[in-house]
């Protein structure tokens, strides 16, 4: 839909759901509905939400849940030069019943960490 990302991004999380997908790969400008003239969309722009949703927190939670494992994710946050100031961050660990353990925001040096300790039998 031309111009509008909040509507691309839902029916983009939609797609990601349904496919229950493993990786996720967008066309360049298909946010903005290919308008060339169309503001830049940052990482942590909120009209993502839905997007970062459906790639991040609720599938690590389903794994946690459905596999009865432990959930780590990690992706990077700051420059990585190119011209790409700011990536999306907030890695998390999530228990194996599914419950957040540890998020990170989208700051570069923004660390999480949780310790794993085997439960007496």
């Amino acid at each position: 839909m031309a111009y509008d990302v909040t509507a691309n991004a839902v029916a983009y999380a939609q797609a990601v759901r349904a496919a229950n997908a493993r990786v996720v790969v967008f066309p360049e400008m298909s946010l903005t509905g290919y308008e060339l003239d169309a503001a830049p969309v940052s990482p942590d722009d909120e009209r993502l939400t839905a997007i970062i949703a459906a790639c991040h927190g609720e599938r690590a939670l389903r794994v946690a849940a459905d596999q009865d494992v432990w959930v780590a994710t990690a992706a990077f946050a700051g420059p990585t030069g190119g011209g790409f100031d700011r990536t999306s961050g907030r890695s998390g660990i999530w228990s194996a019943d599914g419950k957040l353990i540890a998020e990170a925001s989208g700051a570069p040096d923004d660390v999480v960490r949780a310790v794993f300790s085997k439960s007496a039998p």
